[in-house]
């Protein structure tokens, strides 16, 4: 299997987390407290729904990651060993919070995921809250980069991609942007954050049309734009 950013993103995110727990365990043993045989690790991981196409590179990285570490362990003669208990969100944030809650009462407190920014939003209080580490592989929504908080990101807030899409669309020639974005925070700070980048360059931006991340059937959406667009083109 070829691996993609992403799948390379969620191993980095497990060896990260599993390094310093392995570490911890190998390099600094209690004197009184027997070698951990087992760090179990949890994985909230949208197999289904929208985004399942990241839960199933993600779920064949962490197998990549679990043998190999696991291996590493047996060269070095520990005998830890890692195993991970993953979790599927079905890409719906009120999921991946009781999905987590289940972790959490089986003592887990090393959490890969959840992968999207809804998701992550919803469970990130509960995580600060239960002293969870969450390692997001795929989060990027400015508004919860947080400092000081349980939620380790591995890829950028998506600043940078506002400031990349505003540049491209002005250098096209483009000078007037009417937004249709997904409704959630993802969408609403990819799209404000895009509307500031866009304007700074001189452009305009019109009231856009935000739809539902639920909606399969964009007409109710294209009618309200179709206008948008006459009335903006016409003045």
């Amino acid at each position: 299997m070829a691996l993609t950013t992403k799948t390379v993103a969620v191993i980095a995110v497990l060896l990260l987390v599993v390094g310093f727990a392995a570490g911890w365990f190998l390099k600094t043993p209690a004197p009184e407290v027997a070698p951990q045989p087992e760090v179990i690790f949890g994985a909230l991981l949208g197999r289904t729904g929208d985004a399942r196409s990241l839960g199933e590179s993600g779920e064949a990285a962490l197998e990549l990651a679990v043998e190999d570490i696991n291996e590493y362990l047996l060269s070095i003669g520990s005998k830890t060993r890692i195993s991970v208990i993953v979790e599927d969100t079905k890409t719906d944030p009120a999921v991946a919070l009781e999905k987590l809650q289940r972790l959490t009462g089986k003592g887990i407190k090393v959490v890969i995921g959840p992968q999207s920014s809804a998701e992550v939003e919803t469970v990130k209080a509960y995580a600060d809250e239960n002293g969870i580490l969450l390692g997001s592989p795929s989060s990027v929504a400015p508004s919860l980069a947080i400092p000081g908080d349980n939620v380790f990101r591995l890829c950028p807030d998506a600043t940078h991609q506002a400031e990349a899409i505003a540049r491209l669309m002005w250098e096209d020639g483009v000078q007037v942007v009417i937004p249709l974005w997904r409704g959630d925070v993802w969408g609403d700070d990819l799209s404000e954050a895009t509307k500031g980048c866009f304007e700074e360059l001189g452009g305009t931006v019109v009231d856009g049309i935000r739809y539902s991340p639920t909606t399969e059937d964009f007409s109710t959406e294209l009618g309200p734009l179709n206008s948008k667009v006459s009335q903006t083109i016409a003045q």
